[in-house]
């Protein structure tokens, strides 16, 4: 769940209807009623029903509203604060990260200009890279993937946004379409699109598959998410992805269908800082801003 889907459930409320809140947003329909039954699905419950009057609050809606408001307030409350406590320090802020899909679940807000600050975030691809930009003084931080539970140095800090775990990615149509729980096991002899680049979910998702006594069998490697979902649909195979993809709409997404990979290993998005830097205060406002967020 990001603002962004509050912002949108706020608007459907005030509006008491999707198409016009999609209008007021400048969004498309569709886009809204997506976001709608992302946030729906990861909360396990509906918010909204249809009348005769347009679209109601059902009762869970009614209780989360005010919390919804609530949090929307404090997150504009907190960018105000970030641009009065910044307004006179003109910086900035140098962002390496290691998939840009990571991207979409910190606020936009804090990823370009804020008050004097200007945010650099360079798409680097490689977790070790990104580690090495931040301990060489090139980066002065960088989000990354680190498995739950390892230790990240004891010159660094990490600080995580949000938790995910591994999805199974394939068209509709697929073999596996007919099962509700697929293991590791499942995907043993599986013809998959994997990704060109080296991240902690590749890198774990590979080390548990020789684990249970296999190697992932790739047929092909592309270098962004955007071509693996593409191979994905036109090769029929599957991919591993993590599940911050589905934070991500594509134009494959209504093409595709998704499963939690039963038994993967629990992963965290967050920033990774070096432990002294000399602009250590700027860099723990701009974390504290991000941080009360999410």
């Amino acid at each position: 769940m990001n603002i962004e889907q509050f912002r949108i459930i706020l608007a459907v409320v005030h509006e008491k209807s999707i198409t016009a809140a999609a209008r007021q947003l400048h969004i498309s329909q569709q886009a809204l009623s997506k976001s709608i039954a992302l946030l729906e699905e990861e909360c396990n419950t509906s918010f909204f029903k249809r009348s005769a009057s347009g679209t109601e609050l059902t009762y869970i809606g009614k209780q989360v509203i005010p919390v919804i408001e609530a949090m929307v307030k404090n997150y504009d409350s907190n960018i105000e604060l970030l641009k009065t406590i910044l307004g006179q320090n003109a910086f900035s802020i140098q962002i390496a990260v290691e998939n840009e899909l990571y991207l979409s679940n910190v606020q936009s807000e804090l990823l370009s200009t804020i008050g004097n600050i200007r945010v650099f975030a360079n798409i680097i691809t490689d977790v070790d890279r990104c580690v090495d930009e931040v301990k060489r003084d090139n980066a002065d931080l960088a989000i990354v993937c680190v498995p739950v539970g390892e230790e990240v140095g004891r010159e660094f800090v990490f600080h995580p946004i949000y938790s995910c775990g591994l999805m199974v990615v394939f068209a509709k149509g697929h073999h596996l379409e007919k099962k509700a729980h697929i293991t590791i096991d499942d995907l043993a002899n599986e013809g998959q699109i994997g990704i060109s680049h080296t991240t902690n979910f590749v890198r774990h998702y590979k080390k548990i598959s020789i684990e249970h006594g296999y190697y992932p069998r790739f047929t092909a490697t592309y270098p962004t998410p955007e071509m693996v979902m593409k191979a994905v649909y036109e090769s029929k195979n599957l991919a591993v992805v993590g599940a911050v993809k589905r934070q991500t709409p594509t134009k494959f997404d209504d093409l595709l269908c998704w499963r939690s990979l039963e038994d993967s290993p629990q992963f965290e998005i967050g920033f990774l800082v070096k432990r002294s830097r000399s602009n250590e205060k700027v860099i723990q406002s701009y974390l504290n801003a991000v941080l009360a967020t999410q």
